[in-house]
């Protein structure tokens, strides 16, 4: 009967080794999507474009309607413009 016994422990232990092993490696592969998931989603937050906000004033400090502004990127020469509103802003 001891004989039995021991081959059921032996069997029992392979089993939860085995048992263990699967879990490990399913956890293993919950955490590597998350990983990629989560590494996916913040490089989404990244952007390539900007905003310059401002007004246009003179030297005594009122607003100046119309006036052409222009911004040159200095590494590419690439140039944008715009025109100021009402209140000077661009």
């Amino acid at each position: 009967m001891e004989n039995v016994r021991a081959f059921v422990e032996q069997r029992s232990g392979i089993r939860r080794f085995r048992v263990g092993r699967i879990l490990s490696r399913g956890l293993f592969l919950c955490l590597f999507i998350a990983l990629v998931f989560l590494s996916r989603h913040t490089s989404l937050a990244q952007t390539t474009s900007t905003e310059i906000l401002g007004t246009v004033t003179d030297a005594s400090g009122a607003v100046i309607t119309g006036a052409r502004v222009t911004v040159v990127r200095l590494a590419t020469g690439e140039k944008r413009e715009a025109t100021t509103g009402a209140s000077g802003n661009y």
